[in-house]
């Protein structure tokens, strides 16, 4: 898989051609707590999203990162744990409109 990344006033992931993040404001910050958008697209609609993940760090890897998945189909927001395995286990989760806090 190719992997291609630019960031500007807000940060562009293309993945292979698809899916593709098309946004995501700020660009950086700093703190520890922060509000995040992104915005993904895929070319055959955004009905053939399943999950998108988000990586905020200052390289390509999860550990100790923020690293998160959003499942579409349950609208849930997953949090990696500090150890960065995408596959688990989870620091959390929260179905989004949920006021709970997840954190790892």
């Amino acid at each position: 898989m190719d992997l291609f990344a630019a960031a500007s006033s807000t940060s562009f992931i293309v993945l292979a051609g698809s899916p593709v993040a098309v946004g995501g404001t700020p660009a950086s910050g700093t703190g520890s707590t922060a509000n995040f958008t992104f915005q993904f697209s895929d070319p055959s609609g955004y009905q053939n999203l399943s999950v998108v993940n988000v990586l905020m760090n200052n390289f390509l890897d999860g550990r100790h990162a923020c690293c998160l998945a959003y499942v579409v189909a349950s609208n849930t927001l997953i949090l990696v744990d500090d150890a960065g395995d995408a596959e688990g286990p989870y620091a959390g989760s929260v179905v989004l409109g949920n006021a709970s806090a997840i954190q790892n």
